[in-house]
């Protein structure tokens, strides 16, 4: 018989874990064939509280856990925590974010995705969708991260269609449990996590599938200055990610550091050349991009924020460029 341990990291999440621990208990999967690990970065508010509360007296397995208890604290050392605690006869890790839902079906899709596949195959992964909220900010920035501007083609918001992926992002996924406990995750990263242990395992000859069914509802701040922050905290994540392993030099790192001196370039030339037919041309191309990412999303949220949606573009490009500009001039400095 399988089994599944369901790891969660979070901190202070007091707002959405006691709906993410309700939705795994409502999961149309046999109950003796899963457990929940969550670890909990010494949370301020509620959150653990909310967490006992919810599975109190529930027949699956669980484990509570507090960093601080283990000596360490952050995102890798939580995971980590999760892989060594991991419930007896795990065949599987399955993760998921403290600020996620997940659909009834969701382990059942990721499970029937990897089950009888060869040993090659790591694990598997799903995308993201747009958690309900009545915050209109947070839906169009959630929402425009869906789309295919807003996630760069990534599939872990974007729902295309393929059988394999390069990496799987972890409020989304699932491993096998004798793979991963091999690799571990790298404890001086703090974001972009999943990235570098996905970039270790697949260049050691394993694959990730992608699962487009296995959906899970993701909430998104409502905060543009804390949305470029988090973009900016991308950029350096990813940027330390890809120094560490040299290899992983993906499009959005390039279109990012580009993206600092280009866009207030554009900027003035289209204020001082408008004319010009380069800039006439570029000028088309975003406004046509962006409209059409309005339209969808306009479509998608009712609401009039959805007009945020000709800067967000920008504001994300510049943020995310800057992290990755901070981080390589810093990590230059240093050595």
């Amino acid at each position: 018989m399988i089994f599944i341990t369901v790891g969660i990291i979070c901190k202070n999440e007091e707002k959405y874990i006691g709906n993410l621990i309700k939705s795994l208990k409502k999961l149309d999967f046999d109950k003796s064939c899963y457990g929940i690990i969550v670890v909990d970065g010494n949370s301020t508010d509620s959150t653990v509280k909310i967490i006992k509360r919810n599975l109190r007296g529930s027949k699956i397995k669980h484990l509570i856990l507090n960093e601080k208890d283990f000596g360490g604290g952050g995102h890798c050392f939580a995971r980590n925590l999760v892989i060594r605690k991991a419930f007896k006869n795990s065949q599987y890790i399955a993760f998921v974010d403290g600020d996620c839902i997940v659909r009834t079906d969701w382990l059942k899709k990721l499970y029937k995705k990897i089950e009888n596949t060869n040993r090659k195959i790591a694990g598997v992964g799903g995308p993201r969708s747009v958690a309900n909220t009545e915050d209109a900010m947070e839906k169009v920035i959630n929402t425009y991260l869906t789309t295919f501007v807003g996630s760069g083609g990534n599939l872990a918001f974007w729902k295309g269609k393929r059988k394999y992926i390069h990496s799987i992002a972890n409020y989304n996924a699932m491993y096998r449990y004798s793979i991963l406990k091999r690799f571990k995750y790298d404890e001086s990263l703090v974001n972009c996590d999943d990235i570098d242990i996905n970039y270790r395992i697949t260049k050691s000859g394993y694959r990730f599938l992608y699962a487009p069914e296995a959906v899970v509802l993701h909430a998104e701040t409502g905060s543009l200055v804390k949305f470029m922050k988090k973009m900016f905290n991308y950029g350096r994540a990813a940027m330390k990610t890809s120094l560490k392993n040299h290899a992983v030099v993906r499009i959005s790192i390039i279109v990012g550091i580009l993206s600092v001196p280009l866009i207030p370039i554009l900027s003035l030339s289209m204020l001082i050349l408008p004319k010009f037919i380069i800039t006439k041309s570029l000028m088309f191309l975003y406004v046509g991009l962006t409209t059409i990412t309005f339209l969808d999303i306009s479509n998608k949220t009712r609401v009039p924020q959805s007009l945020l949606v000709y800067i967000l573009p920008i504001v994300q490009h510049m943020s995310y460029g800057l992290g990755n500009l901070y981080q390589l001039l810093t990590t230059q400095t240093k050595s």
